[in-house]
């Protein structure tokens, strides 16, 4: 009698971009065209994701160990697995790719998903902008966390060496390092604990967890004696990896620098008084430097914000032997002022005011004044779907539907200014800054609506710069630059149409 094993072989299975070529339909899988999923792997090295063998419509496939995107993943843990969910009977090609899966086992047990349901949990409604399989136009693949089995616990120096600062550890205060953190598996949802990859982008990965600081006492300590007033009634840990590929003389590897930010709850009281101000705060601890971000959610809270900041300059300019104390060394507050003059359609523009103030050596001070046109902020929901949003951050105007430019027309209140066609009249840019030793100014003026095209070519003005700055003291410094862009539109009968432009520039500088 003779014995033989039957050996099973298993066939890998690849998912290929549009643009890879032909391939048998047995063994491989080719997306179709023009979709966000299709761009995305044609920006991978090979073109390309290999599995273990052929995929079936109701479970996930493991990714096969010499796929060049698993041997990145595997260098954020060798023991992770990571699989999809591929259907390639579906008549309808570009949702037969469902869902990408990532597991990792170190330092805390983590899934994350691109699943709709996973997504949705993680962001909310914006999350269903996404498309499957969790692939934005960016050509960005989402992933939420997935909830673990049990509570995550931790410590905040887990958190700074996850994300690749170990360094700063040894520059924390002593109580911080050790103050435990909790990733609860009933508060995933809604969180942003999301896992972000750019394959464009140096393969960027970005990783986002949110912990509980389950004792905020010891990091309200921190500021008791430097900022009093201030107290902290809720606190969570923001961890945030960033994993980039970088190229050395010895191959490709991963760099991980992230940061960590505690971001509270909090309010500030003025010595005296029994009301608090309620306020979001965002703290970042860097080397032998504390970063503290204040963010009001009432505009009435101006007032109370000011006498706060008036005190502490106080405190901070007073003599402490203590070394190990921090002491405050500069502040800055911004505020909104909304205008009623160069309205556009009704919209009121804005202009964000800044006051800053630093402690000079030898206990000088410094201080700045700035008042600029605010027209850089993001009103889109789905802004919260970047890696870096954070809510402390997000500075938006208190003003109802307010205007990003200022209309010469209507520069005056109730009375509207004719201004010639092909003549600049909407101000988009505009600065004042002040200091303790100069001033400085600056807009642009823009056309509003390009040149409609005529019988004949018509030439406009487009656009006026002027910066200028004065500066005082031992020597005074003269700055003026003023530029210039023109442009002729070509006639409707013109085989070229775009517009030639022609562009200036004066500068003038003078020192006595």
């Amino acid at each position: 009698m003779v014995l033989r094993r039957l050996v099973v072989l298993e066939t890998k299975y690849t998912v290929y971009s549009s643009g890879s070529g032909t391939h048998s339909p047995d063994d491989s899988f080719v997306l179709p065209a023009n979709t966000f999923i299709d761009k995305f792997v044609s920006c991978l090295e090979t073109k390309s994701i290999v599995l273990k063998s052929k995929p079936t419509p109701d479970s996930d496939t493991p990714f096969d160990g010499s796929d060049k995107l698993a041997e990145w993943f595997s260098r954020l843990d060798k023991a992770g697995t990571f699989s999809l969910l591929l259907d390639p009977t579906l008549p309808e090609k570009e949702k037969a790719l469902q869902e990408f899966t990532l597991k990792f086992t170190a330092p805390w047990g983590l899934a994350f998903s691109s699943s709709a349901e996973a997504l949705k949990s993680t962001f909310g409604e914006q999350g269903s902008t996404i498309e499957i399989p969790g692939v934005d136009e960016q050509l960005k693949l989402y992933c939420g966390l997935l909830p673990p089995d049990s509570d995550i616990k931790s410590t905040v120096k887990d958190a700074f060496e996850y994300v690749g600062l170990s360094e700063v550890v040894e520059d924390l205060p002593s109580t911080l390092g050790g103050l435990t953190i909790t990733l609860a598996a009933k508060e995933i949802a809604g969180n942003r604990n999301t896992m972000w990859f750019e394959p464009a982008y140096s393969l960027q990965t970005i990783i986002r967890l949110q912990f509980k600081l389950d004792n905020q006492s010891d990091l309200e300590e921190i500021f008791h004696d430097t900022i009093p007033g201030f107290a902290i009634t809720d606190a969570t840990v923001v961890a945030k990896k960033i994993f980039t590929q970088g190229i050395t003389a010895g191959g490709p590897i991963g760099v991980d620098k992230g940061s960590v930010v505690f971001v509270a709850d909090c309010t500030i009281s003025n010595k005296g008084e029994e009301t608090q101000t309620k306020m979001k705060a965002g703290i970042e601890f860097s080397g032998s430097s504390i970063t503290l971000r204040l963010k009001m959610s009432k505009p009435d809270a101006l007032q109370a914000i000011l006498t706060w900041l008036g005190d502490l300059v106080v405190i901070g300019l007073s003599t402490d032997e203590d070394k190990n104390k921090p002491t405050l060394e500069s502040f800055r507050i911004d505020t909104e002022v909304a205008g009623n003059f160069g309205q556009v359609n009704n919209k009121k523009p804005v202009f964000l005011a800044s006051f800053v103030w630093s402690a000079g050596p030898y206990g000088g001070m410094g201080s700045t004044i700035r008042a600029q046109l605010w027209n850089s902020f993001t009103t889109s929901p789905c802004r919260t779907l970047s890696p870096y949003y954070e809510a402390y951050q997000d500075l938006q105007p208190f003003t109802p539907n307010p205007g990003t430019s200022i209309s010469l027309e209507t520069l005056i209140p109730g009375q509207t200014i004719e201004i010639p066609d092909r003549v600049p009249s909407a101000i988009n840019r505009g600065y004042l800054v002040l200091t303790n030793t100069g001033v400085s100014i600056g807009a642009t003026i823009e056309t509003v609506e390009g040149v409609p095209p005529g019988n004949v070519p018509q030439p406009y003005l487009g656009q006026v710069r002027l910066d200028a700055s004065y500066a005082w003291g031992k020597e005074s410094e003269f700055d003026f630059k003023l530029g210039i862009q023109t442009g002729i539109q070509p006639s409707e009968s013109s085989t070229h149409q775009l517009p030639a432009l022609l562009e200036g520039e004066i500068s003038y500088r003078r020192v006595s």
